[in-house]
């Protein structure tokens, strides 16, 4: 079992406030970084927090893969969208984080659709609704691009 925490701190003034709560797992950490605590065994402790990714630009949102890893959307402080995976099913150890790049403007919102693949909904420039999903089930490629406006 893990937590995921990082920053509560809204930066952009456009964003809604009622969308800064936070969702299960996700917890406020100082200094903008996001971290994991792991617990240590069944019905025991937990162990010290891990740092996976420092200077986020706002509040991560998480979701479950269809093999059953949790991925990691956050907002970089260069407001791209970044996601970052846990690579072992005892939720361990993580990937690096990787920018899908974009600029985006409130918390990401990730799903898992029916096919098996992470699609990722975030509101971008000029209040504009942007999706990027997985391109199949549990990949690390991602499309269409976010730095091109929907139709």
């Amino acid at each position: 079992m893990a937590a995921v925490r990082g920053p509560v701190r809204r930066r952009h003034p456009r964003a809604d406030p009622g969308q800064g709560r936070q969702g299960p797992g996700l917890l406020p950490h100082p200094g903008n970084n996001l971290e994991v605590i792991t617990q240590t065994s069944i019905n025991s402790g937990y162990g010290p927090p891990q740092i996976l990714a420092t200077g986020i630009g706002d509040d991560p949102a998480a979701a479950l893969g269809a093999d059953g890893r949790i991925y990691v959307f956050f907002p970089g402080t260069d407001d791209a969208l970044w996601y970052l995976r846990n690579q072992d099913l005892q939720y361990e150890t993580y990937t690096a984080a990787t920018s899908l790049g974009g600029a985006i403007f409130a918390t990401p919102s990730p799903i898992l659709d029916g096919g098996g693949r992470i699609v990722v909904a975030l509101k971008g420039v000029g209040e504009t609704l942007y999706t990027i999903q997985q391109q199949t089930e549990n990949s690390s490629a991602w499309g269409p691009s976010l730095s091109t406006p929907p139709t």
